[in-house]
């Protein structure tokens, strides 16, 4: 199986409304893949407008916070790269499809669940 002949979920939900439950009893049948983080928000940034720019806001504070790059910071490094990949994924569905296809190991779905999607 290749990743084109997989089928996307879209996991729409409260908060509070045991999403995260849902992906971590989904992934462990390891028949469905999760993208790089718990919940994408893809779709809420992309059709919502206050969520893309708090979203936005959110990644210049961290790139203007970051000072020296170090030892010390790296996680906070990996939080400005995986924000920049996100952000760069809203202008291409491709670019979105990406963050699952380099991930993916033969699962027969791939999903992404994240509570803000049920205000879209």
């Amino acid at each position: 199986m290749n990743f084109e002949s997989a089928k996307f979920i879209v996991g729409l939900g409260a908060q509070k409304a045991a999403t995260t439950w849902l992906s971590y009893y989904l992934e462990s049948t390891q028949d469905v893949l999760f993208g790089p983080t718990k919940e994408l928000h893809h779709f809420s940034r992309l059709y919502l407008p206050y969520n893309f720019h708090k979203f936005l806001e959110n990644f210049k504070r961290k790139v203007t916070s970051i000072g020296d790059i170090s030892g010390d910071n790296i996680k906070q490094i990996e939080d400005i790269k995986n924000d920049a990949i996100h952000l760069d994924a809203l202008t291409d569905i491709e670019k979105y499809y990406d963050l699952f296809r380099c991930k993916y190991t033969g699962q027969k779905y791939f999903a992404d669940i994240s509570p803000s999607y049920a205000l879209i």
